[in-house]
């Protein structure tokens, strides 16, 4: 049995989210925000059943906003501690993996993995804005 756990604080300067810029024809781009911090914990737990069946499971929460206020490129403030766009605050992950050797010294492996991110399906506010994410242009 293995198990890993990880805390971190990163600080960035002039970060970059991916973005969609207005117009008749939407775009995909990058916006910058300025300064942003992520603080978050990890945990990872891995164990070899038998040497052929390995299980695995991890969970991360992340706290991802903006540090600074900032102009997004169709001239609204966004304010500080905004959350950025695309992160989720809490995932997880399950994972089996079964190996075996194959005729002629090969060797197969057969993966299961499912993931969770508490947020469900997306839903949007009565402005129509998309619950969670904020619109940088």
């Amino acid at each position: 049995m293995r198990l890993d756990v990880s805390a971190f604080r990163i600080d960035w300067k002039d970060a970059q989210v991916n973005a969609i810029a207005p117009g008749p024809i939407p775009l995909n781009g990058i916006a910058n925000v300025g300064k942003a911090r992520i603080n978050g914990v990890e945990m990872t737990a891995a164990w070899s059943v038998t040497g052929y069946l390995k299980l695995s499971a991890n969970v991360a929460w992340l706290d991802a906003k903006t540090s600074e206020v900032f102009t997004s490129n169709n001239g609204a403030a966004v304010p500080a501690a905004t959350r950025l766009p695309g992160t989720a605050k809490l995932q997880s992950s399950l994972q089996a993996t079964w190996d075996f050797d194959g005729p002629w010294d090969t060797s197969s492996r057969l993966s299961f993995l499912s993931g969770l991110s508490p947020r469900g399906l997306p839903t949007f506010s009565a402005a129509g804005r998309l619950v969670g994410f904020t619109t940088l242009f």
